[in-house]
């Protein structure tokens, strides 16, 4: 309930920020003379990104159990809406998709195994476009505001990946994070016991799957190429709104959304990621009119169509967890 109503203000934020940019009328007509066509296409490549994530997740999975499609997707998706519902910060997902995993009998170590090598995988794939696109803007020298923003956003995602293997190598902070992980998912009626175990178990079955260098280069590929798509959405909503631009400039701004989304805020970093958007459009030369319509189209699909189909799984999802709950 917590999350809906903090959902609602941030849409109130939303419109306010665009308010505070530019004028409702300027916005509504970039957006009443939006082609259909190319949205089609935006929508197409928001679904191919999916694919890559949902067929990543299937890989990492398949070391140790085949899963299908179906469960590949549901755990990811389902994983993924608990990320952008929480507030504040993205917890949840990873622990539903353990328990999701531990439904198709798999361990907690190995669920939790997959699951981790699946976090740290975006993880680096986003760190490898941000120092790309860095490197691209200083080779350019567009904007130096720009490129103290990705310094930034490097320094914190190296910063975030390093603390994320300190603790997955560290046992003790492992037991603790554990611990936290049954807190959330004896909501759905999983319980983890023997801490200790688990944790020694998890800690053998991670290393191994790292140490498999094709899998990890395959799966990194797919982490790739889900970003690459995430470009291509973009593309197409601005060619949906008649203003092509360059994917170079895509790229540019396409890290400053990501550097502000890695920031604590309210579900799905509403506001945040609209005022952010906003600015790094208008700071790459995008009029405000049109960079606020494009931020409006790409959050309607990226964000926006992922709650309504995530919530339709979940929903369809809930007799299975309450009856989990009544077994206990």
């Amino acid at each position: 309930m917590r999350s809906i109503f903090l959902a609602a203000v941030g849409i109130v934020v939303v419109f306010a920020v665009i308010a505070l940019t530019t004028d409702f009328s300027s916005v509504i007509t970039v957006l009443s003379g939006v082609n259909g066509l190319f949205l089609l296409a935006a929508i197409a490549a928001q679904i191919f990104s999916y694919f890559c994530l949902m067929e990543k997740l299937k890989t990492l999975a398949a070391e140790y159990k085949k899963i299908s499609y179906l469960t590949s997707f549901k755990t990811w998706l389902v994983g993924a809406l608990l990320d952008l519902a929480t507030p504040f910060i993205q917890v949840g997902g990873e622990p539903l998709k353990i328990y999701m995993l531990r439904k198709k009998g798999f361990n907690t170590a190995k669920a939790s195994a997959v699951v981790a090598a699946d976090t740290f995988l975006e993880l680096f794939a986003f760190f490898t476009m941000l120092v790309a696109a860095m490197a691209l803007l200083i080779l350019t020298t567009r904007s130096p505001v720009a490129v103290f923003s990705y310094m930034m956003g490097v320094v914190m995602s190296a910063l975030l990946i390093s603390l994320a293997f300190f603790v997955v190598l560290n046992k003790n902070l492992l037991k603790k994070t554990v611990l936290k992980i049954e807190n959330i998912t004896k909501h759905f009626g999983c319980h983890v016991k023997n801490y200790s175990r688990i944790v020694v178990s998890f800690e053998r079955t991670f290393r191994s799957l790292l140490k498999k260098e094709r899998l990890m280069a395959e799966t990194f590929l797919l982490s790739i190429g889900a970003k690459c798509f995430d470009f291509i959405r973009i593309y197409f909503v601005f060619f949906a709104l008649g203003y092509p631009i360059g994917f170079d400039t895509i790229l540019f701004a396409w890290a400053i959304i990501l550097i502000l989304a890695m920031l604590p805020g309210l579900p799905g970093n509403l506001g945040v990621i609209e005022a952010g958007g906003i600015a790094a459009y208008v700071l790459f030369g995008v009029p405000v009119p049109i960079a606020a319509a494009a931020i409006i189209v790409d959050r309607l699909i990226s964000f926006w169509m992922l709650v309504g189909i995530g919530a339709t799984v979940f929903g369809t999802s809930a007799p299975t967890h309450h009856k989990a709950l009544n077994k206990k």
